[in-house]
């Protein structure tokens, strides 16, 4: 069942994994009651793993790892409908495009999550050093924008 909320604006996340260009798993830091209006979304959980910065200047010592459980939620870019079948030699370009934007930014995002979707994906905005994802993945021309009925 679909079920429409207003969006909630400047959430900060984590890109866990790119399933494709309109589909995400991430790690969303959510206040309660936006947790509580989500408890129907798909999830899972998942760890991070960190190294601690000085590993990089003299070589990784295995017992410094610091891992810490997250909780990915599935969603997808608002608006962004069906992947038109002849471009799908594009997608992997854009798929590329946009590893490259998050990496940038070591996968952190800027997001409003807004409905949820009949599959339980979270729809939302996903912004990335103040690039929109939505709007990069429509310009592609890879997409269909979303058509409601």
């Amino acid at each position: 069942m679909y079920r429409r909320y207003s969006p909630a604006h400047g959430c900060t996340g984590f890109v866990a994994h790119v399933q494709d260009p309109a589909n995400y798993d991430i790690d969303i830091e959510l206040s309660a009651p936006l947790k509580r209006r989500y408890l129907d979304a798909a999830a899972a959980p998942f760890t991070y793993s960190f190294l601690p910065e000085s590993d990089f200047e003299t070589g990784h010592d295995p017992s410094q790892i610091q891992e810490r459980l997250g909780y990915a939620y599935r969603c997808r870019l608002r608006g962004v409908g069906s992947l038109q079948p002849q471009m799908r030699p594009q997608q992997r370009l854009l798929m590329a495009q946009i590893q490259r934007l998050l990496d940038s930014a070591d996968r952190y995002v800027t997001v409003s999550p807004s409905d949820l979707d009949v599959h339980q994906r979270i729809l939302v905005d996903i912004s990335v050093g103040g690039v929109s994802l939505r709007s990069l993945v429509m310009s592609s021309g890879c997409y269909l924008p979303y058509r409601q009925g």
